[in-house]
């Protein structure tokens, strides 16, 4: 299902209850969190943990994905919501397309929600989605 079936990661999924609702399409939401996970399966074959989280924030759903891969340069967060770019491309084989935080990005808007990146090099990358919770 995920990128690379020779790698194995641990998932720790951290749901704070009770999730405020959203609006949103299941299908789409489900890509949303699969490229996002996906992503940073791809990027953290060395240290194999991901963190997904879920919690209500003043009525809104915040969904993160942490990993503790290679990290995002700094200069480099601005690029990576462009269609097929990839970081370095020639020294890490390991990369996909460059399309899966396009698709992301695009989810995140048609959802009405937002979207930020928090990287250090070589440490962690964590990506926030903040959806709009309803009444």
């Amino acid at each position: 299902m995920f990128s690379n079936p020779r790698i194995s990661h641990t998932c720790d999924l951290q749901i704070k209850s009770p999730l405020p609702p959203i609006e949103g399409d299941r299908e789409y939401l489900s890509i949303l969190i699969y490229e996002l996970i996906d992503n940073a399966i791809k990027f953290s074959p060395e240290q194999p943990q991901i963190i997904v989280q879920a919690e209500g924030v003043d009525k809104n759903l915040v969904l993160k994905v942490i990993d503790f891969g290679r990290g995002i340069p700094e200069n480099e967060i601005e690029n990576i919501w462009k269609p097929f770019y990839q970081i370095n491309r020639e020294y890490h084989e390991d990369q996909g397309s460059g399309s899966g935080l396009t698709i992301v990005e695009g989810l995140v808007k048609l959802h009405g929600a937002s979207i930020d990146v928090q990287s250090t090099v070589g440490e962690r990358t964590c990506f926030t989605v903040t959806f709009p919770g309803v009444s």
